[in-house]
């Protein structure tokens, strides 16, 4: 869905950029799912920063965090934003070790 794509990641409905150009310099918002999904998942990051809902399905309870744009379920997402940037830098940091030297 272009729409979407365009509002999700450049802020704006629509981009004159053809195929063939660069839509870097259009980019406002990045959205790191997978990282994001990976924290989740560790125990110690998952309760001290997100806050969770428990839905119902099927009578089998499913926690849920980030119910809407306004119950994103994250705790302090300016803390969460720099935890991550650490993160990042130190893997990256790590997997250029051995190349570097």
């Amino acid at each position: 869905d272009r729409t979407w794509f365009c509002r999700t990641f450049f802020g704006t409905d629509d981009t004159d950029k053809n195929a063939d150009e660069s839509i870097w310099s259009l980019l406002e918002n990045l959205n790191m799912y997978d990282p994001l999904a990976l924290m989740a998942c560790v125990p110690a990051y998952r309760e001290a920063n997100f806050l969770w809902d428990t839905k119902y399905v099927n009578g089998t309870p499913h926690r849920i965090a980030g119910v809407s744009q306004t119950q994103n379920g994250i705790v302090d997402a300016a803390g969460m934003s720099d935890e991550m940037a650490a993160l990042f830098t130190l893997g990256f940091r790590n997997s250029m070790q051995n190349i570097c030297q």
